[in-house]
């Protein structure tokens, strides 16, 4: 049993569909319509097979409900659903095959099982013993399929890997081919993105992720700056204790698109009250009578590990006693590559437009940008020497909390 498309599918969209191979890898860029497409190819698999065992499986249990469920649920007419198992994310259809979903962090939970088909999606945040220890042995004595699909991460995971492998038929679609996101949106994310970040979520291509964070930053970005005392400012935090920096840097917009870090307060050993009257105390000597608009790490929001009130409070109320009216902007963050991708494209985008400039005097968060480096896992800081992340970390919160880019929101 097949059942027509209720919706239609894009052209590469149809080409995947219609794959009858037993390995498919799907490689595409945000948007392409990846898991909408794998609803479908689930739907065609479950009806096909009676009395048959497939998984969805993406990075978490609660992933895995929040991408899929509900979209395969109307996806699929209700007649053909004999039971519907909510709290275990389990579907028996009317030819008595069963769909289940899983989360692959806890892969332990899925040996022993046998599948005719399985579906790995969000493969960035999958790790590589789910697939190759768990997952993939389970398919053999049933020669069950499998459908790999994400956007790349660069070289160092799970998804590169199964690329690489000879035995999966291979498809790499840009967003733009998925026909769902128009050329202008696309143009629009080529403005705003810096080149490396572009290429990967977009145009789907395996960007080396190792190396430098901040490598759009270049002594392109070094420049002197006069600052305006009379002109509004911003504060940007990034709290720590003991040998990791109390890091606060001040910018300014120059009304022409370009902004400027023009100040540093890097201190070791130090806490939130003694580097914010640090800072106050210089914005009233250089005769500071504007605003200020603070921001930094999301956790200052909580009670500071240096006093019993909050980071922020204690910021604002020794702005206050200077004479300073300060607001707060701070949001959660989704991820540290959410922060880095904004930062690295004020600095320069694919079109080679900086946007974001730092003054020679602030040696020290010019040096973080020079040295931070990633993990080999492409996804986390390497902090090992405690100096390193965090001017640069808090500069990053300016661009993330004021930035106006909207395509950051699908990273």
């Amino acid at each position: 049993m097949e059942l027509a498309l209720s919706t239609k599918l894009s052209v590469n969209q149809a080409e995947v569909y219609k794959d009858n191979n037993r390995y498919v890898v799907l490689i595409a860029g945000r948007r392409f319509g990846k898991t909408t497409l794998a609803g479908y190819i689930m739907r065609k698999w479950v009806l096909q097979k009676a009395r048959g065992l497939f998984a969805y499986i993406a990075p978490t249990w609660r992933m895995a409900r929040n991408i899929f469920w509900e979209l395969f649920l109307n996806l699929t007419p209700k007649q053909l659903i004999k039971r519907v198992y909510k709290n275990s994310l389990e579907l028996l259809m009317i030819n008595d095959t069963v769909l289940r979903l899983y989360g692959a962090q806890n892969y332990d939970a899925i040996r022993g099982e046998g599948f005719d088909g399985v579906i790995l999606d969000e493969t960035k945040d999958v790790p590589r013993e789910a697939w190759f220890e768990v997952v993939r042995p389970a398919l053999s004595d049933k020669k069950g399929k499998a459908l790999i699909i994400g956007t790349p991460q660069g070289r160092n995971d799970l998804l590169y890997d199964i690329y690489s492998q000879p035995n999966f038929t291979k498809y790499h679609y840009t967003t733009l081919e998925g026909g769902w996101v128009t050329p202008e949106e696309i143009e629009q994310a080529r403005n705003e993105l810096d080149e490396r970040t572009f290429k990967q979520e977009y145009e789907a291509e395996f960007v080396d992720t190792t190396g430098l964070v901040y490598y759009a930053f270049s002594d392109a970005n070094i420049v002197d700056y006069k600052w305006n005392p009379s002109k509004e400012i911003y504060m940007t935090w990034d709290f720590n204790v003991g040998e990791k920096p109390m890091s606060c840097i001040l910018l300014q917009e120059d009304g022409k698109g370009n902004v400027f870090a023009f100040q540093e307060f890097i201190h070791i050993n130090s806490n939130t009250f003694y580097t914010a009257k640090v800072a106050a105390d210089w914005l009233k000597k250089n005769g500071f009578s504007n605003k200020v608009f603070v921001t930094g790490d999301f956790s200052g929001n909580k009670l500071s590990s240096s006093a019993t009130r909050k980071d922020y409070e204690i910021i604002l109320d020794t702005l206050k006693e200077s004479g300073i009216q300060g607001f707060l902007k701070i949001r959660p963050v989704k991820s540290i590559k959410a922060r880095v991708i904004t930062l690295n494209s004020y600095f320069c985008n694919t079109n080679g437009e900086r946007k974001l400039f730092v003054t020679p005097n602030c040696k020290r968060l010019i040096k973080d940008l020079q040295q931070v480096l990633w993990n080999e896992n492409g996804i986390t800081l390497d902090d090992r020497n405690p100096e390193r992340t965090h001017p640069s970390d808090a500069l990053s919160y300016y661009t993330y909390n004021f930035s106006n880019i909207k395509t950051i929101d699908i990273i």
